[in-house]
């Protein structure tokens, strides 16, 4: 008879449905699971970047002390790993217009954020924090931290542990 259609076509057109149904899904998945682990090693190793930046050089001009005349951003007092305990003063004082330069002068992109904070401690004990964030931080948004580890001498040495947060 005309016009009527077979169990067995209609059993193999539904799996042939599913299966690129299946196909379309787990394709797009796939794909933007890629595209989000790609964006988080690209900002992790930008992480891993600037806090070699800021650990290792002492900035452009080497010896800057107001954050309006800083061209080149680091932290150092021109000795890898040795902070200068100034700068850090002067960074503590971060305005808007502060964070907004330093972002810019540590290369993220508009709508990209960080979070530097630096902890100084005298064997096991906290002695001084400082941080400079944005005023408004992000819940939701993926972050991606390194710490790191240098030291302030002023004349005496302490450790410091900075974490930098980008996101």
């Amino acid at each position: 008879m005309r016009g009527q259609m077979n169990i067995e076509f209609i059993i193999s057109a539904g799996i042939v449905l599913s299966l690129l149904s299946f196909i379309a899904f787990k394709a797009t998945t796939t794909y933007f699971l890629a595209q989000s682990q790609a964006r988080g090693e690209m900002m992790f190793a930008k992480a891993h970047a600037i806090t070699e930046l800021l650990l290792k050089y002492p900035g452009k001009p080497k010896n800057w002390n107001n954050l309006s005349e800083v061209e080149i951003f680091g932290l150092t007092d021109g000795r890898p790993y040795v902070l200068a305990k100034e700068k850090l003063l002067t960074l503590n004082a971060c305005s808007p217009t502060d964070y907004e330069r330093i972002r810019n002068l540590l290369g993220l992109r508009l709508g990209e954020r960080f979070i530097l904070e630096v902890r100084v401690f005298n064997g096991t004990d906290l002695i001084s924090y400082v941080s400079c964030k944005p005023r408004v931080i992000s819940l939701l948004a993926p972050k991606y931290m390194i710490m790191r580890y240098a030291t302030i001498c002023d004349p005496h040495c302490k450790a410091a542990r900075i974490e930098l947060t980008v996101y």
